[in-house]
């Protein structure tokens, strides 16, 4: 389909078609004055807004919240693998309490993916991802002030859920609100604020 330029409140959208909701064919936007509506009978999608609109500020804080989740994700990953060892001198640990906070923590996180995706999709993404975030830090300061063994096996079992979940749920939630044409290089950024903490 192909469309016509159209001003809107100053700003030029370009080749941006729309469906009418009578027959369902793609048709071109017309010229309108600022805060009218391009045609009353169009339907207009979210994606729409979002390729009109383009990139900005919005999606350049999403990137930055979303690429600390993953930044977290692979530090919270290789976390237990550093302090085992001391941990199993510090408590006196065999080898089932050693396999126990490893295993705890990647059964929360299958656990927490699914639980936060079915909520996002129900409550909305921002504020799962945001509830995600908030337990997360606390449970992860816990983390590295817990006094016992079995403290310690819960926050990583909290820690393990949270990861999981806004792991998830952020990646869908940045990438539904980037312009279509930038999807990819925000999943490749994603991946490499995981890589650096690991």
């Amino acid at each position: 389909s192909s469309g016509i330029n159209a001003e809107y409140g100053g700003s030029m959208i370009a080749n941006h078609p729309y469906k009418d909701s009578r027959d369902g064919e793609d048709k071109p936007m017309k010229t309108v004055e600022r805060g009218k509506a391009f045609n009353e009978n169009a339907t207009y999608t979210v994606n729409d807004a979002i390729e009109m609109a383009g990139w900005g500020r919005y999606q350049l804080w999403v990137i930055g919240v979303t690429g600390m989740i993953y930044f977290a994700h692979g530090t919270e990953n290789q976390l237990i693998i550093l302090i085992l060892k001391n941990l199993e001198c510090e408590w006196n640990l065999g080898s089932f309490e050693i396999a126990t906070l490893a295993g705890i923590f990647y059964l929360c996180y299958a656990i927490g993916s699914i639980a936060s995706g079915n909520c996002a999709d129900k409550y909305g993404r921002k504020l799962v991802l945001k509830i995600n975030a908030y337990i997360l830090t606390i449970f992860g300061i816990f983390s590295a002030l817990a006094p016992s063994y079995n403290f310690f096996l819960l926050c990583r079992a909290i820690v393990g859920f949270c990861i999981g979940g806004s792991f998830s749920v952020s990646l869908v939630y940045g990438q539904e609100v980037m312009p279509t044409k930038l999807r990819s290089w925000n999943v490749l950024l994603l991946c490499t604020f995981g890589v650096i903490g690991r």
